[in-house]
């Protein structure tokens, strides 16, 4: 280990941060945006309750590294020249109920309370498990830490980690760990440790016992390791006799009337060499007889379109795109692009080695084209191909998995035994990892929402990001005031009276002379997708001083899985440049479907108006760069400036409330639709990503005026966050629709003590269904999402 340098050039001291983060409170209750809070130039943005702002004490100050990056074996293996070279310049803490990776190499704890917990097990010679020493001790700690109230932090510092340990030698190690873990982690998150264990050191031997009761049917070696752990913490009493009960604690998960859930996972056994997932599908068999093949795409279109299938509802190992561009029966039916599914051709001794060799061939449909690769790495790498190498002979048999609007790629790789490059593994990359991110034509599937009062002349900087995309502006206030849209825009403009007119008496569900109206332009979109924006955000630039296209990170946010069970301390592992670090579970690294993506901004943060009022001045100029996923059972404040969403998987639940004009509360729209979003999706098992992209914030708003708009809700919210994290919707909620309705009924049971508000709150949310449902008939049920049972840990 050496040390490293930040991207000025200046040497990091590791140990200064640590000490900094030890000394510093943890958050682990509620996720903050901005990541640390208490760390200058930062705090706790809108909507963070304020009865969970003091923070816990932290125990553990985990850091990261440069240069060599902390694979398992397989993904050395598969990735040997991989360096990390992201700096990402945030500290935030690991939720309540989420497990992490712990390493080693760069660790500050505080040795009195939590120190009994750091024991890193039975590893090595004589032991039938190695470099999962540290793993363990971090699972331990961490069930510790959130039953006695501690805080885990990751993030900085960096150490520059300067020497590969020999991925042969570590695959021996960890070869029984890897199925090992597969049991050992729905261990962790289901423990429930007894109030009585108030010091670490109870903990652990309460531990001990359910190690040796659950994990000792796995192999004997779990009931010597329970042996070790109480041998372990009579050496500690031995040697720490004053701290033996010194470190008592209360038990509590705070001191706020805040709970948390616990995150649950969705865990593969991987009874033969290739995981279950990747073998072949159904097929359809095709020649390269042009007429055949368009035949079998008409059809399979035809029936595709009634069913509504997704791909990420199907597993599949590979895709590959085919433009049909000479046949006018396709060209009358829009012009659809057809991914299709490829069979596996694999050979004994390849499956043997568990490695699948990708080969990488563009059809011969379009042979000068360039091909986009979707390996291992996730990058885009273009080359022009020649004809001689345009065709894959062994490219026989295909599935159709789904159709999508027209763009201009056709093509990209099939799996074969017949290239020398070993590049992917099945362990380490499920097939729900290789998904398509890269369809040329976008602004066929995006509409843009933007609420206003204004001119809209802060879409001349955003032309040539937003231009080729269609808009849909939402004018609150009086609407016989005309606005004014930049030139060569393609757009929609409602006022009130346009949605007085299309709703009729729905039309009380949208909020008047508040922000909250832009939910009205969600109901009337057509797309997929939406992005919406505030009108007084401008485009950021990044550190080297490039404008950054938050559109194009949003779209590859969605178009990427999220990892809700399990904290990956390298951030997104599907960056290009990232990965699962070592002791992630392999059957978690599929992910699940991408739901939201929440970006945040430069410059004016987004504060609550007694925060706005303490720090007028205040600044965010922190760019860190980083995309991570808001763990299940974790609840974020959302905020709608920077927002982009699945409509047809989420959106109606994507309902601002009732705000402004009329109500009792502002301010709160983008915070209620967060919370019910964020519910829905942990229950159906989608994801929510937060971080990049940024954008510059440049107008701060009047917090006088908000704080009357806030007042309300300041108090509420110290009752809305525990009715949240305490929500269980029923296994019969299947669809986005059905969890709303069902949630507008916890509403008026549970709420409606607090104030009659959310009585009038709750009818809203029922008549948001219904106008939701009339405006989009064919998506009513069409998300549907199989809430399996499995997902729960055993």
């Amino acid at each position: 280990m050496k040390v490293a340098k930040d991207p000025s050039g200046k040497e990091i001291n590791a140990l200064a941060q640590h000490i900094n983060n030890l000394l510093t409170p943890a958050a682990p209750f509620f996720f903050n945006t901005l990541y640390d809070p208490y760390r200058e130039g930062a705090d706790f943005v809108r909507g963070y309750p304020f009865s969970l702002r003091e923070g816990v004490t932290t125990a553990i100050s985990h850091g990261l590294w440069l240069n060599i990056p902390d694979y398992d074996a397989p993904t050395q293996l598969v990735k040997p020249l991989e360096r990390n070279t992201r700096y990402v310049d945030a500290v935030l803490t690991i939720p309540k109920g989420t497990l992490f990776p712990m390493c080693g190499m760069n660790l500050g704890f505080h040795r009195e309370i939590i120190g009994p917990a750091m024991y890193f097990g039975l590893m090595g010679d004589g032991q039938p498990i190695g470099r999962y020493d540290d793993m363990w001790a971090g699972w331990c700690a961490k069930v510790i830490c959130d039953h006695l109230g501690l805080g885990v932090k990751t993030g900085l510092p960096y150490i520059w980690h300067s020497k590969a340990s020999n991925p042969f030698v570590n695959l021996k190690k960890e070869y029984k760990g890897i199925y090992w873990q597969e049991d050992i982690i729905p261990f962790f998150q289901n423990v429930t440790l007894p109030k009585e264990c108030t010091t670490p050191q109870k903990c652990y031997i309460e531990l001990s016992k359910l190690v040796k009761e659950k994990l000792g049917p796995i192999d004997p070696y779990f009931e010597k390791l329970s042996d070790a752990m109480v041998t372990w913490i009579d050496a500690w009493d031995e040697l720490n006799p004053s701290t033996d009960g010194v470190t008592t604690a209360k038990a509590e998960p705070s001191k706020s009337k805040t709970t948390t859930t616990t995150s649950t996972t969705a865990l593969h056994r991987h009874p033969s060499t290739l995981n279950r997932h990747i073998r072949p599908q159904q097929t359809h068999t095709i020649t390269t007889k042009t007429t055949q093949f368009i035949t079998l795409f008409i059809t399979t279109f035809k029936t595709l379109i009634k069913k509504r299938i997704r791909d990420f509802q199907i597993p599949h190992v590979n895709l590959a795109l085919y433009m049909i561009q000479s046949n006018n029966e396709i060209r009358k039916m829009w012009e659809w692009v057809i991914i299709v599914k490829l069979s596996l051709h694999i050979s004994s001794s390849v499956s043997k080695a568990q490695i699948l060799l990708p080969l990488n061939y563009i059809s011969s449909s379009s042979p000068r084209r360039n091909l986009h690769r979707y390996g291992h790495q996730r990058r885009h790498t273009t080359t022009p191909l020649q004809p001689k190498k345009t065709v894959c002979r062994r490219m026989e048999t295909v599935g159709a998995i789904k159709i999508i609007p027209r763009g201009k790629m056709m093509a990209v790789s099939c799996m074969h035994t017949h290239n020398k490059y070993p590049l992917l593994n099945p362990l380490n990359s499920p097939p729900h990892r290789h998904h398509v991110c890269s369809i040329n034509r976008h602004q066929t599937a995006f509409d843009i929402v933007i609420p206003t009062i204004r001119n809209l002349d802060f879409l001349e900087q955003w032309r040539p990001f937003f231009q080729p995309y269609h808009l849909i502006i939402v004018q609150d206030g009086d609407p016989s005031i005309k606005i004014r849209v930049p030139e060569g825009y393609d757009y929609e403009l409602y006022n009130r009276n346009d949605i007085n007119r299309i709703l009729g008496a729905k039309a009380s569900c949208i909020s008047f002379k508040d922000g909250a109206c832009r939910c009205f332009g969600f109901l009337v979109s057509k797309k997929k997708y939406i992005f919406t924006i505030d009108d007084d955000c401008f485009v950021a630039k990044d550190p080297s001083g490039k404008e950054i296209n938050a559109l194009a990170q949003h779209v590859h946010n969605l178009s990427t899985p999220s990892t809700p069970f399990f904290f990956n301390t390298l951030y997104d592992p599907y960056r290009e440049g990232a990965d699962f670090v070592r002791g992630y579970p392999f059957s978690l690294r599929e992910g699940v479907t991408t739901a939201i993506s929440h970006g945040l901004w430069l410059n004016i943060p987004d504060y609550d108006a007694p925060t706005q009022l303490v720090k007028p001045r205040e600044r965010n100029t922190r760019y860190v760069d980083a995309v991570m996923t808001i763990p299940k059972g974790t609840l974020f404040p959302m905020c709608a400036m920077n927002l982009a969403f699945d409509r047809e998987l989420i959106g109606p639940a994507m309902y601002f409330g009732l705000m402004g004009q009329g109500h009792p509360i502002g301010r709160y729209d983008d915070m209620w639709a967060g919370w019910c979003a964020k519910v829905t999706c942990d229950h159906l098992g989608l994801g929510v990503k937060t971080g990049l992209p940024y954008l510059s914030h440049s107008k701060a708003s009047n917090p006088f005026v908000n704080l009357k708009k806030e007042f309300k809700g300041l108090f509420w919210q110290e009752e809305l966050i525990p009715f949240f994290q305490n929500v269980t919707l029923p296994e019969e909620c299947t669809t986005a629709q059905k969890c709303y309705i069902e949630l507008s009924k916890l509403v008026k049971e549970k709420l409606v003590s607090i104030d009659p508000y959310f009585e009038k709150l709750s009818d809203a949310m029922v008549t948001w269904i219904d106008a939701w449902n009339e405006l989009n008939p064919s998506t009513d049920g069409e998300a549907t999402v199989k809430v399996n049972k499995s997902s729960k840990p055993k």
